[in-house]
């Protein structure tokens, strides 16, 4: 009764020496993957990321008055739009087929955040000028979406 006993436990301790074997070879090679894609694309992006969020900001001083022109309007609107081709162009292709999701997440709050920025310089009725207007209905959506950003980068697992 012990031999079989014994055998079990040897059997039991094989499958799970198997299993966590296999569970780690995997889990390294996915940290690897994740190491190497913040080693070799979003280390070195970073600087795109924050160039682009420095030029969205300085929207403030381009917002010149309260009534803007219609060519105001769109020199600020295309200027916001070309940002968000920049980050496209710059950071976002490169990890398109590498992390799918982690591109999702940020090409969505980036169209978010620039439909947003769009539909409020478009509108006649806000007063941009206003820095408390400015802080709640421009400042504030890019801050939200550079800590979405930057969350969304840091807490990637793959």
């Amino acid at each position: 009764m012990s031999n079989i006993a014994n055998v079990i436990i040897a059997l039991l301790t094989l499958f799970l020496g198997w299993y966590i074997f296999f569970y780690q070879n995997k889990k390294d090679k996915k940290d690897k993957n994740i190491q190497l894609l913040k080693d070799l694309i979003i280390t070195p992006k970073m600087e795109v990321i924050e160039k682009y969020f420095d030029e969205i900001s300085s929207l403030r001083e381009r917002i010149k008055s309260d009534s803007l022109n219609d060519n105001e309007k769109m020199e600020l609107i295309s200027f916001t739009k070309e940002q968000s081709s920049y980050i496209r162009r710059n950071f976002l292709i490169f990890i398109q087929k590498i992390a799918p999701l982690l591109h999702k997440n940020i090409s969505d709050k980036i169209d978010f955040l620039t439909d947003n920025l769009t539909e409020t310089l478009s509108n006649d009725e806000h007063k941009l000028c206003n820095k408390k207007t400015y802080e709640k209905l421009i400042n504030q959506k890019i801050l939200e979406t550079h800590s979405f950003v930057l969350e969304e980068i840091f807490k990637y697992e793959g």
